[in-house]
């Protein structure tokens, strides 16, 4: 789609007609071969690269009552879970006085990498697949929602 333009005021995973206001999304893409200095530079690098060379993109999105509350369901139990996992950090450090208790600190994290996957892979709306200076290419969009547009006739890189 054009760079910075809404989606239709229809609910992006059903296609259900909204009358809610539509909420607004700033969309991040960089090209993945800057995932490569993560194996070369480390992290480090991989975050100043990325933050330096990502485009951003804006769009306004729509959702229904009912995947709003499915939303809502799923980002709660991710912060449950990534707080179940401090919280069972902390447990592991306070238990037998000096002593860590391995288990404890296992469970606490993949109690935080379940929250997060959980949290980003379910819970968020839409993202940028690409960005270029005239097009954006978003995913998260369900098959009812693309179905009601005409077949893509711009570039396809």
């Amino acid at each position: 789609m054009p760079l910075n333009s809404a989606l239709p005021q229809r609910c992006v995973k059903c296609n259900a007609p909204t009358d809610d206001p539509q909420k607004k999304r700033n969309l991040y893409w960089h090209t993945p071969i800057i995932y490569i200095t993560i194996f070369i530079g480390g992290i480090l690098i991989y975050l100043i690269l990325a933050l330096c060379l990502r485009k951003k993109a804006t769009t306004y999105v729509s959702i229904c009552p009912q995947h709003r509350a499915s939303r809502r369901t799923v980002i709660l139990i991710a912060w449950l879970l990534f707080l179940g996992g401090i919280g069972a950090f902390i447990a592991a450090a306070n238990v037998n006085n000096d002593k860590i208790a391995p288990g404890l600190v296992f469970g606490g994290i993949v109690a935080l990498l379940a929250g997060l996957i959980y949290g980003i892979g379910w819970g968020r709306l839409i993202y940028a697949n690409k960005i270029t200076t005239e097009h954006m290419w978003i995913g998260g969009c369900k098959k009812e929602f693309l179905a009601s547009f005409p077949e893509w006739t711009g570039p396809n890189n």
